[in-house]
């Protein structure tokens, strides 16, 4: 029963999912197009996918990079399961675009930021949804890489959010200036966090010194935020996630429950997840029902774990006075470690 609630559950998740936050070089925590699993669907549309210790940059290697991989059929498939965030152009339309970027990316001199002759050029919408498009086929060798090469590109003809997207992901997979061939990408991304006005760079600039451990900074980067909200604010529940978490990583419980309720009355499972930790011993009933809905999102293998260790500390609680009561309780812990290990091995 357990795991027929869950796959409802699953299906109503998908449905809220974000088209957006392409997820990170490797796939981690979605840009637009993307993945990583990105967040949900709170009426956001913009599309934008860790931070690196000081120390020697890498230099990431194009040379190999092919077409081969990717058919018009992956991208009709691509553009079918995705038609409210690919709507620019036809699948096929798409396709040409990469092909003409592909073979212009061969003849540049700067095979970062690809330039096109007069009469031949892509829009810039249209190489950030070719980036995103790379998001969702992260299976394919050189998948992360083209996306990257094609959000630079962009990037550097202007396109404010094939910045974001870009830096954003190399902040999530701790790769921020650790890729000599992204520094100008991060000298623009800095320029908008100087400037103050861009709540997204705000939030990404908040969530880059989270990750460093420079936990005030973040607090005071993600207020900075919330107060240039703006109505095109895409990664404002995501603003409030991250200083929920950095006021936890400071003690400041309260206010982190402040952060996490009105996300877990949208469903973003994340916030669940925290909230559900923070109430499992002062309010074991809602902590469950979290866990239960954050657990059928695909939130958090963890989150079956738990339910389990509290089903049997019930019973172990309960098995001299209500012998029953703890017979059911064992039944259950039973059930959620099963479906933990089921989830486990998926």
């Amino acid at each position: 029963m357990a795991a027929r609630h869950c796959q409802v559950a699953r299906g109503l998740y998908r449905r809220l999912q974000l088209p957006i936050l392409a997820r990170r070089l490797p796939p981690s925590d979605t840009l637009r197009a993307a993945g990583a699993h990105s967040p949900w669907n709170l009426g956001q549309t913009r599309a934008y996918a860790p931070v690196h210790a000081p120390g020697k940059a890498l230099r990431l290697k194009t040379d190999t990079l092919t077409i081969d991989d990717f058919t018009r059929e992956t991208f009709h498939g691509i553009v079918s399961r995705n038609p409210e965030t690919f709507h620019r152009l036809s699948a096929d339309e798409y396709y040409d675009c990469f092909e003409r970027f592909t073979e212009a990316r061969r003849q540049a001199a700067k095979p970062w930021a690809v330039s096109f002759n007069d009469g031949e050029e892509i829009p810039v919408q249209v190489l950030h949804d070719l980036g995103c498009f790379m998001r969702h086929h992260t299976r394919v060798p050189g998948a992360d890489i083209w996306s990257m090469v094609l959000w630079a590109s962009a990037s550097e003809l202007g396109y404010v959010l094939s910045t974001l997207s870009l830096v954003q992901n190399l902040v999530m997979s701790d790769m921020y200036m650790a890729i000599v061939q992204m520094r100008n990408v991060e000298a623009r991304f800095q320029r908008l966090v100087a400037g103050g006005k861009d709540p997204d760079a705000l939030t990404i600039e908040g969530q880059r010194l989270f990750k460093q451990g420079r936990l005030e900074p973040a607090v005071a980067m993600f207020q900075r935020a919330l107060k240039a909200w703006s109505s095109d604010f895409e990664l404002r529940w995501r603003c409030l996630l991250w200083q929920g978490k950095a006021y936890l990583k400071l003690g400041r419980t309260e206010e982190a429950m402040k952060m996490f309720e009105p996300l877990v009355e949208y469903g973003y499972v994340e916030a669940e997840v925290e909230l559900a930790k923070l109430l499992r011993t002062t309010d074991p009933e809602r902590a469950r029902q979290l866990m239960y809905a954050a657990a059928c999102k695909g939130g958090s293998t963890d989150m079956f774990t738990f339910l389990s260790e509290m089903a049997l500390e019930e019973a172990l609680a309960t098995q001299t006075t209500n012998k029953r009561g703890s017979k059911e309780s064992r039944r259950w812990a039973v059930e959620w470690s099963r479906l933990a290990n089921l989830r486990a091995d998926h």
